[in-house]
C-alpha cells in the first residue's frame, strides 16, 4: 500500500481536485477493508487541517497507519486471517483480544 499510495490517492480522487473528499473516501473504503462507520472516524483522524478533505500528505499518513495497524494485529493475533484491519463494524480490538 505504501509503495502505491500515490496511485491509490489518484484513483480515489475521482473529481481530480488533488484531494480526497469525505464522500470519495467513504466510497472507496472497501479497498482498504474498512467499514463505512470506521471510515468516517478514520477520515476525521487524518484530516489534520479540518478541511473536510485529505490532501496527499494526509492520505499518505493514513496508508502508513494502515500498515502499522495491520502489522500490530498480525503480531498480536497470528492465528487470525491476514488483513483483518477494521474488517467490519462489529469487530473491535476488544473482541479480538
Amino acid at each position: 500500500l505504501w509503495h502505491h499510495s500515490r496511485t491509490c490517492f489518484e484513483l480515489i480522487d475521482v473529481d481530480g481536485s488533488n484531494a480526497v473528499s469525505r464522500l470519495e473516501f467513504d466510497t472507496f473504503a472497501f479497498m482498504f477493508n474498512i467499514s463505512k462507520k470506521a471510515s468516517r472516524d478514520i477520515f476525521k483522524d487524518f484530516d489534520k487541517d479540518n478541511s473536510d478533505e485529505l490532501d496527499y500528505e494526509e492520505f499518505r499518513m493514513f496508508t502508513m497507519a494502515c500498515l502499522d495497524k495491520q502489522y500490530e494485529l498480525d503480531q498480536r493475533h497470528p492465528h487470525l486471517p491476514q488483513n483483518i484491519f477494521l474488517h467490519n463494524e462489529e469487530a473491535t480490538e476488544t473482541e479480538i483480544n
